[in-house]
């Protein structure tokens, strides 16, 4: 039985071809004041602004903030790089007591590099930082300069490794002794006859 009306729809579907439907035109050219996603943004050179200066004040502080953490890590990483996080964080504690009486700088980086104090700062040689140790020596610095410090090691001024045995040793306040370093107080032991604050005054000259 034939179809009726299926020849016209047969002619309608046959009519239907690619060379016979037109391209759709482009979303953008659709929308007016829309963008074309390959435009490249354009710089508006005629606006000018002023950089704000507490923007650059914030910008510049976090710089120098950043750069003190670093020498601090790098001390620590450097001198204290196969302790564990108390080891690394008592030598910074000891480098931020050296800050705080103000006789070897004026911020964290004068203090790491004084002249004939942390031995690794002389070395031409020295291996870059890196791997978790220089992570947990970064993480230790943070710790320090946020306030934290390790019990015991407030007046703490000077320390050495325990297997090397410093001229200094025997006329030096021991504090404790914290992995492989032996840290000491900035004040000698006393002599016969002489006052603990005696020795305390001599030994801050």
């Amino acid at each position: 039985m034939a179809c009726a009306g299926c020849a016209g729809l047969k002619k309608a579907v046959e009519s239907i071809s690619p060379a016979n439907v037109a391209a759709p035109a482009a979303a953008d050219a659709k929308m007016p004041g829309s963008i074309p996603a390959t435009a490249k943004p354009k710089v508006l050179s005629t606006m000018h602004m002023d950089p704000d200066p507490k923007v650059v004040q914030t910008a510049a502080a976090l710089r120098v903030a950043q750069a003190q953490e670093n020498c601090l890590a790098l001390n620590i990483y450097y001198e204290a790089g196969v302790e564990n996080d108390i080891g690394k964080m008592a030598i910074a504690n000891v480098t931020i007591n050296r800050l705080q009486t103000g006789r070897w700088g004026k911020n964290i980086c004068d203090v790491v590099y004084a002249d004939s104090q942390f031995s690794w700062t002389a070395a031409s040689n020295r291996p870059k930082p890196t791997g978790p140790s220089w992570e947990e020596s970064r993480q230790a610095a943070r710790h320090i300069i946020e306030g934290k410090r390790i019990e015991s090691l407030e007046t703490a001024l000077y320390y050495h490794a325990s297997y090397v045995k410093p001229y200094w040793k025997k006329s030096a306040a021991k504090i404790r002794q914290i992995g492989k370093h032996i840290f000491y107080s900035g004040a000698r032991v006393a002599k016969p006859g002489e006052s603990i604050k005696v020795a305390q005054i001599a030994a801050a000259k």
